[in-house]
């Protein structure tokens, strides 16, 4: 040995997992036949562990989009989003869902104003995100079932998302 390699701190980094194919999962039954020694309990707590990831991966991808949305010139940071709030739509045979069309901008200034969507936008990248948008609220509301008359309080700044049963103050 020298004393080089005497000296020489231990590589503590621990090996990155290893990452699995998504397109495995496509294949229903490889699958079924890899988890059919599973027990029940196991089977439900990844199927949960994977239902949880795409939720919080989902309010994630919805909280950039209502950032993009309400992206404003910096020049007048008085007038820029910082909450946006969402009202419950009628229930539905399935239940309760966020409002998609009513959406209330709370500004830094205290102001509050309603959102209208663009009638014809004439832009398919803006359409794609209205569309992607839609979904992922629904997704939302799937996973953190709202009542009928929450709202839903979508802070810009801080990534919060707060489900409550009154009108937020700014």
């Amino acid at each position: 040995m020298t004393p080089s390699t005497i000296n020489a701190p231990a590589d503590t980094t621990p090996a990155a997992p290893p990452r699995l194919n998504a397109e495995l999962f496509a294949d229903e039954p490889a699958i079924l036949a890899m988890v059919e020694h599973w027990t029940m309990d196991q089977l439900f707590a990844i199927g949960n562990m994977l239902l949880s990831e795409g939720d919080r991966r989902g309010a994630q991808e919805l909280l950039e989009i209502l950032r993009d949305l309400c992206a404003q010139p910096p020049e007048n940071p008085d007038s820029s989003v910082v909450k946006i709030e969402f009202v419950t739509d009628s229930p539905y045979e399935d239940g309760v869902f966020w409002d998609g069309d009513v959406i209330y901008l709370h500004r830094a200034d205290g102001s509050v104003e309603e959102f209208y969507w663009p009638e014809d936008p004439q832009d398919p990248e803006w359409d794609a995100m209205a569309t992607r948008y839609a979904d992922l609220l629904a997704d939302y509301a799937r996973a953190d079932h709202p009542q009928e008359g929450d709202h839903l309080v979508v802070d810009l700044v801080n990534g919060e998302f707060r489900q409550t049963g009154q009108w937020s103050l700014c």
